[in-house]
């Protein structure tokens, strides 16, 4: 009987426990919580939309800083990354940039353009000093530098739709080649580009190699360039006894910028990078020494772009 007893408020006990606790678990808060996140999701996919059908200023990471020191007619570009769905311009969709000088005007097709790094794509838009130029004198020579705030109209053109942008470039130092020197060293191999994938203050290479053809000696001294003051400062330059990039390790480091004849040299700028700057677009000059003179050619082309978030429309 007492087994009987026991055995019967165990039961009764596990009943209670059994009511309590589907009384107690308030069920509707499933449903609820389903619903807000629907609602939330249905906001963000009208606004992905809206985005999708009307490209805006924030869908381009910029404004860059810019210098460029350039020979006439020669020309260099920028990469515009934009974050914009690479399908919604696979068919009859035209992106057209229009911009002064020294920026050369350009037109792509939609199918054309690339998907780069981290989903967005990428838009090259091409410098060229020409001596047509309405800013620049007939004697270019003469002519020392031009610091330019720079806007680009961004056309979206479809057959139904056209829409217009108008771009803050940003703040850029153009500089004219005044002479070319006869005495000068080739260029090898140099770095074209960095990502940055973090926000904040960052250091990024600005790596380049140089031959000497002459039969005397060349020494680097450094390299040079005119940005808002404390934008970009260099930290570092180190040296190898190379001439490409991959040849490069700590068994070939030199302590001297000078350059034999006949020999190459590799050298490695060290660059630290305000964290205001979204974009840096450089061309330095490449200052050196041949007996007691100096001179100075313009250096490699080298972008830094900071892309902390990525374009999840191609990513993944």
């Amino acid at each position: 009987m007492r087994k009987f007893a026991i055995g019967f408020i165990v039961l009764l006990f596990f009943i209670i426990v059994l009511i309590w606790g589907t009384s107690g678990h308030n069920t509707d808060d499933v449903p609820i919580k389903k619903q807000n996140f629907q609602k939330e999701s249905s906001q963000v996919n009208i606004a992905a939309n809206s985005s999708i059908e009307n490209p805006n200023l924030m869908d381009f990471i910029l404004p860059f800083v810019g210098y460029v020191y350039g020979s006439p007619n020669t020309t260099t570009q920028i990469m515009l990354y934009w974050c914009y769905p690479k399908s919604r311009i696979n068919q009859s969709v035209a992106i057209s940039l229009v911009t002064d000088w020294p920026f050369v005007p350009i037109s792509y097709n939609g199918e054309r353009i690339p998907v780069f790094y981290r989903g967005y794509l990428g838009l090259l838009l091409p410098i060229n000093f020409s001596q047509e130029s309405p800013i620049v004198p007939n004697n270019y020579r003469h002519w020392n530098y031009k610091r330019l705030d720079v806007t680009l109209d961004f056309y979206f053109i479809t057959g139904k739709y056209k829409k217009r942008l108008q771009l803050n470039i940003g703040n850029w130092t153009f500089e004219v080649e005044k002479e070319i020197p006869k005495l000068r060293p080739n260029i090898t191999s140099y770095s074209l580009e960095s990502i940055d994938f973090r926000e904040g203050w960052r250091n990024v290479e600005y790596s380049f190699g140089l031959y000497n053809p002459l039969n005397v000696t060349i020494k680097f001294i450094n390299i040079s360039f005119k940005l808002p003051s404390g934008f970009v400062r260099i930290v570092n330059i180190t040296v190898y006894n190379a001439s490409v990039p991959y040849k490069i390790n700590e068994s070939n480091l030199v302590s001297s910028t000078e350059i034999p004849p006949g020999e190459s040299r590799y050298f490695v700028i060290t660059l630290e990078v305000d964290e205001k700057i979204k974009a840096l677009f450089i061309q330095p000059k490449l200052l050196y020494s041949v007996g007691d003179n100096i001179y100075a050619i313009p250096g490699p082309p080298f972008q830094d772009t900071a892309m902390p978030f990525p374009c999840w429309y191609n990513y993944g």
